[in-house]
């Protein structure tokens, strides 16, 4: 009986083994791997977030970072590649600031624009599980 557990034991170890060696032998996992751990990685990540509205928005930034970033903004409703508008991406957060929210409908921020799911700021304030002041709040725009 232990035999068979010990073999179960070793033949386990040396399948993963085996397949561990195989991930680090493939060239696409060895590149991803690289591109990850390289400085240009994190920049690379916020070029895709666009104008610098929607990473603040996105990483949740101050009312104050917010509110001079406005200053510089043409459009408030510039959305991203996958349609999202500053306001969508500000619900991605936790702990939102309902005097951000404000502030981004005050410059215009339109809550009926749709990204590419068909949601609404307002749809992914609900999905996000954010409160119902959030969701009042917008609705009243």
């Amino acid at each position: 009986m232990k035999a068979s557990i010990i073999s179960m034991i070793l033949l386990t170890v040396i399948g993963n083994g085996a397949i561990i060696a195989l991930l680090v032998m493939n060239d696409d996992l060895s590149d991803f791997v690289a591109s990850a751990m390289s400085e240009d990685f994190e920049e690379d990540w916020e070029m895709e977030l666009g104008e610098p509205i929607q990473e603040l928005t996105f990483m949740n930034a101050s009312y104050e970072e917010i509110e001079a970033e406005l200053a510089n903004v043409t459009d408030v409703n510039i959305q991203d590649e996958y349609g999202e508008t500053p306001l969508h991406n500000l619900f991605y957060n936790d702990d939102i600031d309902p005097e951000t929210v404000r502030l981004l409908l005050d410059h215009g921020a339109d809550v009926t624009i749709e990204n590419e799911e068909g949601m609404t700021p307002i749809d992914v304030a609900r999905e996000m599980g954010h409160g119902p002041q959030l969701i009042d709040l917008m609705e009243t725009y």
